[in-house]
């Protein structure tokens, strides 16, 4: 009975987890303001205009507000396209504003980002002393299009433009062949007044309507018409796991009143974050989803900025203070790009802990002090994987998910073997054990003293079909979390009709076959105990199918292998019991005879 209260306990607080974490998990409580984050602009004295774009007669948007200054444009927003950059790992569209329109990744097929109808990407301003905000620059590409093919060499791109009271800005973005890692300088030229600084911004929409009237909003990851919405904000700090803004829930207001963009409805919950510093500690700004990640790395010194009203979302960096003359420059590295754990590693600035937070701790931050970080466990998977991945014939993740639940389960085999041999033991002694608990049934503590001289007595250990399977645990977890969160499978195929691992299966084929398997181990297990008790396990099958019809293909194909995997091996050890059993039966009936 004690085995299989444990497993029913297993099976109930799995399922709870899984289904938690997918429909009804809080998002992360949102940081305290860190200090600085009221910082006011220093000095004093207005901004000067920028002059108007010489591509569009339209009006220049309205000014918002973002990174504790208010955004003063300056420029209007245009739409046409007037320098391309393609390389092997993704295309570049920016407008005549030095701005960017469109931002498509390359990575298992064409994974464009949101990047809006406002003020786009890689916008520069100007900061300065007592101005009313930030005065945006507009910077026209000197070029019209730059291209690198594989193994190509580096190429750059530079913007110019000039403020109404003649300091010059440039832009240098530098672009390689083999990395997502872009490198951009931002250089003042001319009279500089004193406390005259750059702001560099990655800036988005909040939310995005679908490809057709009535779709829902979407706040984070992909959108229906197939685009990555980033939403998160992350802040790195030293010493320290990122500061956290999650994304707002899709849910909308009915009528959406209030709202400053009648097109788009307003959100019931938009979780707003005053604008502001990120604090002295801060040391880089992203915008992110569960698989793609926009990163803004600064040198030392410079001061991060974040901030999201009811419509935009924006991350940006403030550089160098200006000289009174002469020409002044700073250099920020951008990553835009999946989060592939060696990539992000590879900056050298901890940007890896944006895939870390992904998987999270065992028991949830709560228990975060005294407990590991999962990515102690998903990493050595993750290597795993990707090696079956990259090295068996055919490079197929759905291969290497299989290959990779083989192994688990073959090291795992000795101790799962050992509680499935316990629960047969348990199993065989389940009618004495009835008959003691009759006997016994107005003295429980006489009872628990037979029970545990019969265990004593036939060797049999009441937890040892327990605590196996309690030590897989962590493993297995980790091996949930590795298949639900690493990029590696965003549009990686397995075969006939399922076409990216990452997402559900669109006929629901593995999740039906996986809880038609479960339901054969669940008849395949050794009942112990209460008859009731076996009936609600034989629940669980139909509750883990329903759950598992919206998860993704790679998590449901590894729960698939490894129940059949289970099933074997259950089959293989009763034939083994059974083999023991007719044999000690041989032996004492020629005992009698003899």
């Amino acid at each position: 009975m004690l085995e299989k209260r444990a497993l029913l306990a297993i099976a109930l607080s799995v399922g709870v987890l899984l289904a938690w974490q997918m429909w009804f998990a809080p998002p992360p409580p949102k940081p305290s303001a860190p200090p600085g984050a009221a910082a006011p602009v220093p000095g004093a004295g207005p901004a000067t205009p920028a002059p108007e774009t010489e591509s569009s007669g339209a009006a220049p948007p309205e000014a918002t507000s973002s990174g504790g200054w208010t955004i003063r444009p300056g420029v209007a927003v245009a739409t046409e396209v007037a320098a391309t950059v393609e390389t092997p790992l993704y295309r570049i569209e920016f407008g005549p504003d030095g701005t960017a329109r469109s931002w498509t990744l390359e990575y298992r097929g064409a994974k464009p980002l949101v990047v809006g109808d406002g003020l786009g990407p890689l916008a520069v301003g100007l900061v300065r002393p007592g101005g009313p905000g930030v005065e945006i620059v507009s910077l026209k590409p000197e070029r019209s299009s730059v291209a690198t093919g594989v193994g190509g060499n580096p190429v750059a791109l530079e913007f110019a433009g000039q403020t109404a009271d003649g300091i010059g800005v440039r832009k240098r973005l530098d672009f390689r062949s083999d990395a997502f890692e872009i490198g951009v300088r931002v250089e003042l030229a001319g009279p500089i007044p004193t406390g005259v600084r750059p702001v560099l911004y990655w800036r988005g929409p909040v939310s995005v309507g679908g490809a057709k009237a009535g779709d829902p909003q979407v706040t984070l990851g992909e959108t229906p018409d197939h685009r990555q919405l980033l939403g998160r904000i992350l802040i790195g700090r030293r010493g320290r796991d990122p500061a956290v803004f999650d994304a707002p829930a899709p849910a909308v207001r009915d009528g959406h009143p209030g709202s400053t963009a009648p097109e788009r409805p307003e959100l019931k919950v938009p979780n707003l974050v005053e604008p502001g510093s990120a604090g002295p500690d801060a040391t880089w700004a992203a915008l992110e989803n569960d698989f793609f990640i926009a990163a803004l790395v600064p040198a030392p010194g410079a001061e991060i900025l974040r901030g999201r009203d009811r419509n935009e979302v924006d991350v940006g960096v403030v550089l160098g203070a200006g000289r009174e003359s002469g020409v002044e420059g700073a250099g920020v590295r951008l990553y835009v790009g999946p989060k592939e754990w060696e990539r992000l590693a590879a900056l050298g600035v901890g940007l890896e802990a944006a895939q870390a937070r992904n998987y999270g701790h065992f028991l949830g931050t709560w228990a975060q002090v005294w407990t590991p970080p999962m990515w102690w466990f998903c990493l050595p998977l993750l290597w795993l994987l990707n090696f079956f991945g990259t090295h068996v014939p055919g490079r197929n993740y759905g291969v290497a998910i299989i290959l990779l639940t083989v192994l688990v389960k073959a090291v795992f085999y000795p101790l799962a073997q050992k509680s499935m041999r316990s629960m047969k033991q348990m199993q065989a002694l389940q009618p004495q054990l009835n008959a003691l608990k009759s006997k016994f049934r107005s003295d429980p503590q006489r009872f628990q003293r037979e029970q545990m001289e019969l265990f004593r007595k036939h060797g049999v250990n009441p937890m040892g079909g327990c605590l196996p399977m309690v030590v897989q645990i962590p493993i297995f977890y980790a091996l949930y979390l590795t298949l639900q969160y690493s990029v590696e499978l965003h549009g990686a195929p397995f075969f006939l009709w399922i076409h990216d691992l990452s997402k559900k299966d669109p006929y629901y084929v593995l999740p039906i076959l996986m809880g038609a398997s479960m339901l054969l181990q669940q008849k395949m297990t050794p009942t112990v105990g209460d008859p009731r008790q076996a009936r609600v396990m034989m629940i669980m099958p139909v509750v883990f199918t329903f759950m598992f019809l919206e998860f993704p293909t790679g998590l449901v194909l590894y729960w698939l292998v490894n129940n059949v995997l289970s099933v074997a091996q259950q089959y293989l050890i009763d034939r083994a019991v059974a083999a023991r059993t007719a044999g000690e039966g041989r032996i004492e009936r020629d005992a009698r005879r003899a």
